[in-house]
């Protein structure tokens, strides 16, 4: 037949799955024994191929070898992701031949970090309940913040017409300019310098999810305004913020899930954006005919009042960044006095 069945697809993909899962275990075998060998089995051998960690992150690695024992399995494996985080940004660490950078056994390493990072099943009723929580808000996230990219999609081509009698190269132009500038934005946080600025530590996840999630409801407001640079920056600024809003979104998606289950919830968030695209564009453009205005002022107070909602959610789980480093100090200080 020249139709394929569904089990026929499943089940040749499981038998692949446990073909490289095979593999990948004869390597970490090879991996490890080769390891065993040049450290001699001792602590010293092994102390002797310690990467040394940026400074930012040194903190980072203490709590996570020196305190496991006392922090839950989601403060591991949020504090990981913090870690994973400083080191996209170090370059190769000295000490390192060239042998030891090959793309095979870089996978390789990282595959023995996520096999060591916690997983759902393992975690107490309690810590399951963190991570739902957390990703969860995060799935509802992916529908809210996408409402001001869909109400322009929707009418903002309608909006510059009606208001300010400009045509759709206008409000298009708009658009791509927005879009670009949503792309500049995130390679200048990308960068290093930025990146490692002390004064922007406060800021980063979830913090940065909440701020954009207030300064996307901002722009929208300020497109209803009676003056045409101001209409104009709001249009632009929905744009910008946008690709902010999904870069952070997925962020906090990474950090949060444990690795099986991290393909639900991102499926999940996925999900839910694409809904929010489907039905909020019809709705926006049924506001729009009854008030111009209406689907703007809707929306900005939508996102606006999901910001503080967001802000409490991760006050109540310790997620925000002081609270994760008062917790991280606190288990330091216990497990030095133990």
């Amino acid at each position: 037949s020249m139709f394929l069945k569904v089990e026929d697809v499943l089940a040749e993909f499981e038998a692949s799955e446990m073909e490289s899962m095979s593999t990948m275990n004869t390597s970490l075998g090879q991996a490890s024994s080769a390891h065993g060998t040049r450290s001699g089995g001792g602590v010293a051998g092994k102390a002797s191929q310690v990467v040394p960690a940026p400074a930012a992150a040194q903190a980072v690695i203490e709590d996570v070898d020196d305190a496991a024992s006392d922090a839950s399995m989601f403060d591991v494996l949020e504090r990981h992701a913090a870690l994973f985080e400083m080191s996209l940004l170090e370059a190769p660490a000295r000490g390192r031949t060239a042998s030891d950078q090959t793309p095979a056994k870089k996978s390789v390493a990282g595959m023995e970090r996520l096999r060591d990072l916690p997983k759902y099943a393992d975690m107490s009723p309690a810590e399951q309940r963190r991570v739902r929580m957390a990703c969860g808000a995060l799935v509802l996230s992916f529908y809210v913040t996408v409402l001001p990219i869909s109400n322009n999609f929707g009418v903002l081509a309608l909006y510059w017409r009606a208001v300010w009698n400009m045509g759709t190269i206008v409000s298009g132009m708009l658009m791509a300019i927005g879009e670009l500038g949503g792309l500049l934005v995130l390679q200048i946080l990308g960068m290093k310098r930025v990146f490692r600025l002390k004064i922007l530590r406060p800021f980063r996840k979830p913090v940065n999810l909440v701020l954009a999630t207030m300064a996307s409801s901002t722009a929208v407001a300020l497109v209803t305004t009676p003056v045409l640079a101001l209409s104009a920056m709001g249009s632009v600024g929905v744009h910008v913020v946008n690709v902010l809003l999904h870069s952070f979104c997925s962020e906090c998606a990474a950090a949060w899930a444990p690795h099986d289950v991290y393909t639900k919830w991102i499926g999940y968030c996925y999900l839910s954006k694409r809904f929010s695209n489907a039905t909020v564009a019809m709705a926006t453009i049924n506001l729009f005919f009854l008030n111009p205005q209406l689907p703007y002022a809707g929306v900005a107070s939508v996102v606006f009042v999901w910001s503080l909602f967001l802000l409490l959610v991760f006050w109540s789980l310790e997620l925000l960044p002081h609270q994760e480093a008062a917790r991280a100090k606190a288990i330091k200080v216990k497990a030095a006095e133990s």
